[in-house]
């Protein structure tokens, strides 16, 4: 018994008959997309191309805090790991002995 899809050859039977990759296709879609090969999705479709990104200026403004709140963030983690290191260092001293032998 192969697939109920037109044109799909596939002999590996799921459901509803139809094969794996178009029984996951319709429960995850709703549609088995007959038109499409399996191997073609919906992210096989080309992008335009870059210089049609045109952002608005409040585009720029929120990519620009998001991008300082990242930073911001993970200063405040490398500040924290080096807290950590240090209070490590002084409570497990054993720990590290290698590492000031190898420097």
């Amino acid at each position: 018994m192969g697939c109920a899809v037109e044109g799909c050859d596939r002999t590996d039977y799921r459901a509803r008959g139809m094969c794996n990759a178009h029984y996951q296709r319709w429960w995850n879609h709703g549609d088995a997309r007959d038109a499409v090969p399996i191997g073609y999705g919906w992210a096989d479709t080309p992008l335009p191309a870059p210089e049609t990104f045109i952002l608005t200026r409040g585009e720029v403004e929120t990519f620009r805090r998001f991008a300082a709140s990242r930073i911001a963030a993970n200063d405040a983690a490398s500040e924290r790991d080096r807290a950590r290191e240090a209070n490590d260092r002084q409570r497990y001293p054993w720990m590290f002995a290698d590492l000031a032998e190898a420097a």
